[in-house]
């Protein structure tokens, strides 16, 4: 089997939920499916607030979407975003995906976009939202 740039990789399936992907220089990362996740409006509150990323020098603004979060670039008010509910602590629209990161107490600290050309961009919470936009 070949890969965009020809790379080989070697592909374990584990179960019927989880497989791991070789890469030819060695390094192995695990997958596994998606676990259903339907978050309250309380749970969302969560998510809420104000991230920095001082590599892009973007900030993302977090609220209330219809069936998910609303994401808002810049304080943009005509560029923002829907992401919906895909697993815990994670959110999709399209190719992008946040995934929210907690500390050890269970408190929402940053997030992490990746998307088809960015990948694993940290973004570090600054403050909290307690409603939504």
């Amino acid at each position: 089997m070949t890969f965009m740039s020809n790379d080989g990789f070697e592909l374990n399936f584990l179960s019927q939920d989880q497989f791991e992907l070789k890469s030819m220089e060695g390094e192995t990362t695990r997958y596994r499916r998606a676990q259903l996740y339907a978050p309250t409006a309380s749970d969302l509150m969560a998510f809420f607030g104000d991230y920095k990323s001082e590599e892009l020098r973007a900030d993302f603004q977090i609220a209330q979407g219809r069936g998910g979060l609303t994401v808002r670039l810049n304080d943009s008010p005509t560029q923002f975003l829907e992401v919906s509910p895909v697993d815990r602590d994670t959110f999709q629209r399209s190719l992008q995906t946040m995934r929210f990161l907690r500390d050890p107490a269970g408190k929402v600290v940053a997030l992490e976009l990746t998307n088809p050309v960015l990948r694993n961009i940290r973004f570090m919470r600054v403050s909290n939202g307690t409603s939504g936009r």
